[in-house]
C-alpha cells in the first residue's frame, strides 16, 4: 500500500504533464491499466520493475567522488526527456542506440516489426532491384488492413503458430459473420494479394503458411519480436560481451509498445510481457555496462528506459545513483525532480530513499 503520507491531496498548483499516450486507443487502454496498477495495493506496483540481485545497482553502486555542480549549459534535461536521446551526462556520449531494426536473417525477403507500430517491410533482392525498376532499399508496405496486421503481430507473438480456432476466437471475437473463420482467410487472402502488388516478389505470398497451425513462415519474415524471445536464457558468467552485443541489438530494434497501434483487447498481456521484459533487458544490460566500467553507455540505456517510463521509480533511482557516482549533482537532482512531477499526476510522491540518495551525497 502506498503510504498515504505520499499521496497529495491536492496539485500544490503544478500543471498536469502531457500525457505520454499519444492518440492510440492501444497506448490508452495500456496505460490506464499502468496506472490503475500505480494506485494499487501493492507497493511494488509503483516500480513495475525492481531491481535485485547483480542488478540490485542503486544499493551497491556508490559516488567515486564528492558530486559537484555542473554549469546549468551543460545539458538540457528538457529535451533529452522528450527524445530520449541524450544521455545526461554533461559530458561528450556515445551515439544512441540505432533505431533502425537489426536483421536476424538479412536474407528474408520480409520484416516485420511488432515493438512498436505493426510495420512490414521489403528487402528486395539486388537483383530483383536492378530488373524490376521498382524503389531500390527497404520498402515498407502499406495499406495492410488491420485484421491483416493483427493476424501478423498475433502469429509473431506465437514463433511455433497457432491453430485457427484460437486465431479466430482471438481476433475475430465479434464478428457478425456465420463462418468467421472466412473473415480471417479473406484478410489473409487481402494481404497477399497486397504483398505480390506492391513487391512483385511471389515469395512474399508464403509470409503465413495455414497448416494444422498458422505460422509466419522464417524463410520469407523475420521478426524482431524473436530477438527478444531469444533473450530468455540468463547471461553466462564466460560470455557476456556475447550476450551485451544480443541485448544492445534487441534494445536498437525496440521503438514502442507491442503492437501500439493495434486496439484489440487481446494484446494488453502480451503488451505488458513484452514491456516488462524489455526494461528486464534495459536492467541487464546496465548491469553488464557497469561492469566493465562503462557508466556512460549505462547511463544513455536508463535515460532512454525513462523515457519510456517516467514513473518507474527503480529506473530513476539507478539513474540517480551513477549520476552521483560520475559527480553530476545537478543531473541527479534534475532526474529526482521529474519523477515527482510525473508522481503528483497520479497523487503520488517518490520513496523517501530516493531522496536520502541525494541529500546523503550532500553530506560532508
Amino acid at each position: 500500500m502506498i503510504p498515504s503520507s505520499t499521496r497529495r491531496s491536492s496539485r500544490n498548483g503544478r500543471p498536469r504533464r502531457p500525457s505520454e499516450e499519444g492518440n492510440s486507443g492501444a497506448r490508452r487502454a495500456h496505460w490506464a491499466s499502468v496506472r490503475t496498477a500505480v494506485r494499487g495495493t501493492d507497493q511494488a506496483s509503483r516500480t513495475p520493475l525492481r531491481l535485485s540481485g547483480r542488478h540490485a545497482l542503486a544499493a551497491t553502486l556508490t559516488p567515486a567522488h564528492t558530486p559537484t555542480r555542473t554549469p546549468a549549459t551543460s545539458t538540457d534535461h528538457s529535451t533529452q526527456h522528450d527524445t530520449g536521446t541524450g544521455t545526461g551526462t554533461g559530458t561528450e556520449a556515445t551515439a544512441p542506440p540505432d533505431r533502425e531494426p537489426e536483421r536476424d536473417d538479412p536474407h528474408t525477403p520480409l520484416y516485420l516489426s511488432v515493438l512498436g507500430p505493426v510495420e512490414l517491410t521489403y528487402r528486395p533482392p539486388d537483383a530483383t532491384q536492378a530488373s524490376s525498376g521498382r524503389q531500390t532499399g527497404p520498402l515498407v508496405i502499406s495499406r495492410i488492413p488491420r485484421l491483416a496486421r493483427e493476424l501478423l503481430a498475433c502469429l509473431a507473438a506465437h514463433p511455433k503458430g497457432a491453430t485457427r480456432d484460437y486465431l479466430v476466437a482471438t481476433l475475430c471475437p465479434d464478428s457478425q459473420s456465420l463462418t468467421p473463420e472466412t473473415t480471417l482467410h479473406s484478410a489473409l487472402s487481402r494481404l497477399r494479394k497486397t504483398l505480390i502488388d506492391t513487391t512483385g516478389d511471389e515469395r512474399t505470398a508464403e509470409i503465413i503458411g495455414t497448416g494444422d497451425r498458422w505460422t509466419l513462415d522464417p524463410s520469407t519474415v523475420t521478426a524482431d519480436l524473436w530477438a527478444l524471445q531469444a533473450t530468455a536464457d540468463p547471461c553466462t558468467d564466460h560470455a557476456p560481451e556475447r550476450r551485451r552485443i544480443q541485448l544492445r541489438k534487441v534494445v536498437g530494434s525496440y521503438r514502442d509498445l507491442y503492437a501500439a497501434d493495434l486496439p484489440g483487447l487481446w494484446a494488453h498481456s502480451l503488451r505488458e510481457t513484452t514491456r516488462r521484459k524489455f526494461l528486464e533487458i534495459i536492467n541487464e544490460l546496465v548491469a553488464l555496462d557497469v561492469e566493465r566500467g562503462d557508466d556512460r553507455a549505462a547511463v544513455q540505456l536508463l535515460d532512454r528506459a525513462r523515457t519510456m517510463e517516467p514513473r518507474n521509480e527503480a529506473i530513476a533511482r539507478t539513474l540517480i545513483t551513477l549520476h552521483l557516482r560520475a559527480g553530476h549533482l545537478d543531473h541527479a537532482e534534475a532526474v529526482y525532480d521529474l519523477l515527482r512531477v510525473e508522481l503528483e499526476a497520479i497523487d503520488a510522491e517518490p520513496d523517501p530513499r530516493t531522496r536520502e540518495l541525494l541529500t546523503a551525497a550532500l553530506q560532508p
